[in-house]
Parts: C-alpha cells; structure tokens; sequence
C-alpha cells in the first residue's frame, strides 16, 4: 500500500511485517484498542501518557494507564479477565497528602488479589504502585 502525505486511511485488523513511519502516528481509536508488537520495539523520542485525576473514588478502566489519586479514596480494580494479561497501570498520589489515617484504597475485583491481599494501601506521601494483571489478579512491583 503506497500512502502520500494527508492520506488518512483506515483499517481494521491489519497486519504489518515492516513499518517505517515519519511524523505523527495514530494506533488505535479508543482505550479499547490492541496495538500488538512481536519482536523489538524501538522508541527514539520518549513516550507520552494519558493520567487520570482522581479525587474521588474510581473504577480504573482497561484503558487507564497513570493513576493520580488523593488520599482517602479508593480506587477499584478491573477484574482480571476483562483486561490482557500484563495490562500495567501506574497508581501515585502525586498530592502528596496520604497518610495512614487516609490512604489511598487500592482494591482487588471482588475477591482478586494483589500480591495475596484484597486491599493494599498507599499510605505516605507521593507513595507509588505498579500493577500488572495475571488474569486472575495482580502483582504489584
């Protein structure tokens, strides 16, 4: 397929063996959306994030990535077998107001875990969790 400039063509379940590409790019529509890569993926120029503000509490969805939450929420879990396998999402309280005596709630699915416990809690300030699903539950690292 040969594409000039302003071309803007879609495609659904496409498959690409070799892609050089100059200038902006889009994968994807929507958070719902798969960009699968097998092999090596090399990234020059850095990589940008959406993050989510919560200051209430908050269901993370399968298209969240980055977190920012304050304390004395809670924020839910997808249940792992809605998500792919090694879906990461990235919890912070970047208010810096957490505490022990108000935490950030962070809460499994229903009775999924992470690292072995329904709840953990992020409870110092500008405190940080990785979390990446196992299908069945999460490990945080």
């Amino acid at each position: 397929i040969a594409l000039g400039a302003g071309d803007s063509p879609t495609f659904d379940d496409l498959t690409v063996t070799d892609l050089t590409a100059t200038g902006n790019v889009t994968l994807g529509d929507s958070g719902a959306d798969t960009v699968q890569v097998e092999g090596f993926a090399k990234i020059e120029s850095g990589i940008s994030y959406g993050v989510a503000f919560k200051n209430e509490n908050y269901t993370v969805a399968a298209g969240d990535y980055m977190i920012n939450a304050t304390a004395g929420n809670t924020l839910t879990l997808p249940a792992g077998a809605s998500i792919e396998d090694g879906t990461v999402f990235v919890i912070k309280n970047g208010a810096g107001d957490a505490s022990v005596a108000s935490p950030v709630t962070i809460d499994g699915n229903g009775s999924e875990t992470i690292d072995g416990d329904i709840t953990i809690y992020l409870e110092s300030p500008y405190a940080s969790v990785n979390l990446m699903s196992s299908g069945s539950g999460w490990l945080a690292f």
